[in-house]
C-alpha cells in the first residue's frame, strides 16, 4: 500500500489518512491480468460506514488498486489516470466487512483503461461489483503523442549563478515615492 501511494505521489496525487486503506496488492501478468488487493477503512473513519452503501474512501481505495496492475506501469500507460465513469454499480450485501478488491483488466491503451472491480469479504463473497470502471488521462492519443514530443524538445534547464556585484559610482539624485497613508515619513 505504501509503495502504491508513493507511485501516486510521484504522479501528483497525495492521499490523506482517510485514503490509506490499501494495504497490499497481488498481481498477475499478461492480457486479462488481475489484482487482488487487501483493503480496509482506517479506524478513524470506520464508524462512518453506516451512513453509506459503500464508504467513498473504501471505493476510492479499490480504485487505487487498479494502479497496481503491471500493464499500467509501462512507458505508454505510465501517466496518471483518473476515474472518468462507471457502466454499472451493483450491491450484493453490506460492504461493512469488505476485506478485498479484485480488479480485472478489460482493456488498456495509452490514454484509457477499463476494469471490472469486485469488493469481497474475508471469505471471498462478493459484496459489490463495479462494472466498466473507466480511467483515463483526458488526453487523446494524438495529444499524448504531441505532449511526449514537446517534453523531449522543450525542457527547462535552470543554472545557478551568483548575483553580480553592482558598481556604484559617486552619489546620485534619488526620487523616493511613498504609497503610505502617513504624510510624515
Amino acid at each position: 500500500g505504501a509503495e502504491m501511494r508513493d507511485w501516486y505521489d510521484a504522479r501528483g496525487i497525495q492521499y490523506g489518512p482517510a485514503f490509506t486503506g490499501l494495504t497490499t496488492a497481488h498481481t498477475t501478468d499478461g492480457p486479462g491480468g488481475s489484482v487482488l488487493a487487501a483493503v480496509a477503512l482506517p479506524g478513524s473513519i470506520r464508524s462512518q460506514q453506516g451512513a453509506y452503501g459503500i464508504h467513498p474512501a473504501l471505493l476510492d481505495v479499490c480504485f487505487q488498486a487498479v494502479g497496481a496492475h503491471p500493464d499500467l506501469h509501462t512507458d505508454a500507460t505510465g501517466t496518471l489516470m483518473l476515474p472518468l465513469g462507471v457502466r454499472r454499480l451493483r450491491t450484493h450485501g453490506s460492504t461493512r466487512n469488505a476485506h478485498y478488491c479484485y480488479v480485472q483488466l478489460v482493456n488498456a491503451s495509452a490514454s484509457a483503461v477499463e476494469v471490472d472491480v469486485e469488493v469481497l469479504d474475508d471469505l471471498g463473497a462478493v459484496l459489490l461489483t463495479v462494472g466498466g470502471l473507466r480511467l483515463g488521462t483526458g488526453v487523446s492519443e494524438d495529444g499524448l503523442r504531441d505532449r511526449r514530443l514537446n517534453e523531449r524538445l522543450l525542457t527547462i534547464d535552470w543554472r545557478r549563478q551568483e548575483t553580480p556585484a553592482l558598481d556604484v559610482v559617486g552619489s546620485g539624485h534619488w526620487l523616493l515615492i511613498s504609497t503610505s497613508d502617513e504624510s510624515d515619513m
